[in-house]
């Protein structure tokens, strides 16, 4: 389960850091991998999501 909090950050930028430190550095947590059509539709489903991944997703790119 995510918590999801309000944050008052600069920028998306430093949302999407700070979401993808919660959510890649959490203790006792397996990687995430992608799923979904859109995952399909791109060829990464059952991939794992790299930190550097989630960061860009989080930032809208």
């Amino acid at each position: 389960m995510i918590r999801v909090t309000t944050l008052y950050a600069g920028s998306a930028g430093a949302t999407a850091a700070y979401y993808t430190k919660y959510l890649t550095q959490a203790d006792g947590e397996e990687p995430g991998v992608w799923v979904g059509g859109q995952a399909e539709k791109f060829g990464i489903a059952g991939s794992v999501v790299s930190t550097e991944a989630l960061e860009l997703l989080l930032s809208g790119l």
